[in-house]
């Protein structure tokens, strides 16, 4: 499973790399593997995304959870995240997939995520995985906490 995206614009930090932000244009799925010559190719196929409508509640919840995860992960490691208050699409299925992009996980959970074409099935999934995360980063903010010299 893969997005075609468009490249919006770059930045470069300081410690060299570069922050890129795209825009999805539309998701494939490989269907063969070809022969690598001299990169890796494949023959790809157009996935479409279900053509439903997006739960209102779900969708409030899930990004509820999204920035009760984004502020605590700002508490746990600074320097790791960007700006917690982004600008939300007031379109539910554009707001549904930055909510997905705007979820720190796994490059694993990433890929669960892509690949769902409900995108219901997407928000339920990233709330499930907002809250595995924020305990995460509780037990590390604890841990912390303990190894904090006391006054």
């Amino acid at each position: 499973m893969g997005t075609l995206v468009e490249i919006l614009g770059s930045h470069q930090l300081s410690n060299g790399q570069t922050l890129i932000v795209v825009e999805g244009i539309e998701c494939f799925e490989v269907e063969a593997w070809l022969e690598d010559d001299p990169y890796p190719r494949a023959r790809v196929g157009q996935r479409c995304c279900d053509d439903v409508a997006v739960e209102p509640a779900l969708l409030k919840s899930t990004e509820s959870g999204v920035r009760a995860l984004r502020a605590l992960q700002s508490e746990v490691v600074a320097d790791q995240c960007l700006q917690r208050d982004c600008a939300m699409d007031p379109d539910p299925g554009v707001r549904a997939w930055q909510l997905c992009a705007l979820t720190p996980m796994s490059i694993l959970d990433q890929f669960k995520v892509l690949s769902l074409s409900n995108p219901n099935d997407r928000l339920r999934l990233v709330a499930e995985i907002c809250c595995e995360r924020y305990g995460d980063y509780q037990r590390m903010l604890a841990v912390d906490e303990l190894r904090a010299p006391s006054s």
